[in-house]
């Protein structure tokens, strides 16, 4: 072969690599599925709100490389309207089915990038994170205007029964010290004088509890170490409540609204823990996937619970907001889009937790195409230059019940978010018995040291008798 024949052929060949490994001037398929924000279908054109029969981030996002790139595109909603599963090995349904199968060279839709999808197609670089989220109904009982409970709201309900039950006991053992102290019937104690002995009955006992309790004077005191030894931790106890109960009712009254609602969980973890509240996720998709195989214990606790009743799993996404907005049901779902539904009308549903796991939406090709490896160039510089997060700004924005946009509120590092920009939930972080044991045990310490050295007055009265005059 002649040396200018074989290098026209080299130049052509490399032209040819040139142009297949651009998008420029080709016509790309794209099948993609009703999912908003990412992809808005809208029938009737004249409903929309650009103008346009297909909407959303992805969309936006595709329209901005096809300029970029200069390739035009054909967007159709694949025909089963899913995202595929794989029904026999190496057949899949939905928009991965039609990559796979090179009826359509990108599926643009919410998809997590998942190692079970990646074995059969491609995917882009990450656009958006999708850790999972709960979506709740927002809650409506509120104690507004109801006095007793907000007065008793401070203090768990357990910690109410506590202080209740140290009551008893410390009258109890008042009664006791009363009855087998000696040095309590030592009418002549020149530390008491004529002061009218503590525990003459039961009900003596009790009323100098209450008056120690309400900080009152009472004329019947302990006469002996014992009984003031236990005075005293008693004291410190009653000082602790007060002060304590005091505190919590203040930030009651002035940090929080007066419409206190309550929420029966705020993470993932007390989501598993509880009984009150039943929860799901969707029948199919990576999200079911992923909780059926996890080895995390969490997620094996919650998918034990999931899975126990078939009637926890939803087939769409629309049925898992209707149940949510019907009450007593959590729906788990991909972050972004519970964001998304939440702050849709009747507004009436919030996101909880943090995201659960590490995931990503990103454009499914099939494995012998080039297209997702054209298109992670333009991805990264659209992320580079924050179109991607303007895009999500543009479109989680459009809340048909926003008052000034979302507020995320961070309670024990859990956040707890009202997309609606609403002040009025709240979580109540009531001081439990675990938070207030320390004042629990120190009036215990108070109970054992009495009673140890009323032993040893009994004894040492035994031995040696009552002091003398």
């Amino acid at each position: 072969m002649k040396p200018h024949i074989l290098f026209s052929f080299l130049i052509a060949i490399c032209v040819s690599q040139s142009s297949s490994q651009t998008l420029s001037g080709r016509n790309l398929k794209i099948t993609t599925i009703h999912a908003p924000p990412f992809v808005i279908v809208n029938n009737n054109i004249s409903q929309s709100r650009f103008g346009d029969r297909y909407e959303g981030i992805l969309v936006d996002i595709i329209s901005k490389i096809a300029s970029q790139a200069n390739f035009t595109y054909d967007m159709h909603v694949v025909s089963d309207n899913a995202y595929g599963f794989e029904t026999t090995p190496g057949q899949w349904t939905g928009m991965i089915g039609e990559v796979v199968d090179n009826v359509a060279d990108i599926a643009a839709a919410p998809l997590t990038i998942a190692s079970t999808r990646a074995g059969v197609i491609t995917f882009t670089q990450p656009i958006m994170d999708a850790g999972v989220r709960i979506l709740f109904k927002k809650p409506t009982t509120s104690t507004y205007n109801q006095s007793l409970l907000i007065l008793l709201s401070p203090f768990t309900t357990g910690l109410w029964f506590m202080i209740l039950a140290s009551f008893v006991v410390a009258s109890l053992i008042f009664f006791a010290i009363g009855k087998l102290s000696p040095y309590e019937e030592l009418q002549d104690n020149p530390h008491v004088g004529d002061d009218i002995p503590l525990t003459t009955t039961l009900i003596n006992a009790f009323i100098y509890t209450i008056s120690s309790f309400m900080h009152q004077e009472r004329a019947g005191v302990p006469r002996s170490s014992s009984g003031r030894i236990m005075s005293i931790f008693w004291w410190i106890f009653t000082t602790l409540v007060f002060t304590t109960f005091a505190a919590n009712f203040t930030a009651f009254l002035l940090v929080r609204p007066p419409d206190i609602r309550t929420i029966p969980f705020m993470s993932f973890d007390e989501l598993s823990k509880q009984t009150e509240v039943k929860f799901g996720t969707l029948s199919r998709g990576y999200t079911n996937y992923y909780f059926s195989k996890s080895k995390r214990p969490l997620e094996q606790r919650l998918w034990k619970k999931m899975s126990s009743d078939a009637t926890l799993l939803c087939n769409t996404m629309s049925e898992g907001i209707a149940r949510v907005r019907k009450g007593n049901y959590a729906f788990i779902m991909e972050g972004p889009s519970a964001e998304y539904y939440s702050g849709q009308y009747p507004c009436d549903t919030m996101v909880i937790g943090q995201p659960l796991d590490d995931r990503a939406y990103g454009f499914a090709c099939g494995q012998n195409s080039d297209v997702c490896t054209l298109l992670n160039p333009y991805i990264l510089r659209l992320k580079q230059n924050g179109y991607l997060a303007n895009r999500k700004r543009k479109w989680m924005k459009s809340y048909q019940c926003s008052f000034g946009g979302k507020n995320e509120i961070k309670i024990r590092g859990s956040p707890v978010i009202d997309v609606f920009g609403i002040s009025g939930i709240r979580l109540e972080t009531q001081l439990s018995f675990n938070r207030f044991s320390a004042a629990l045990f120190i009036l215990l310490g108070g109970v054992v040291l009495s009673l140890v050295v009323l032993g040893g007055e009994i004894f040492y009265v035994s031995k040696f008798g009552l002091p003398q005059k």
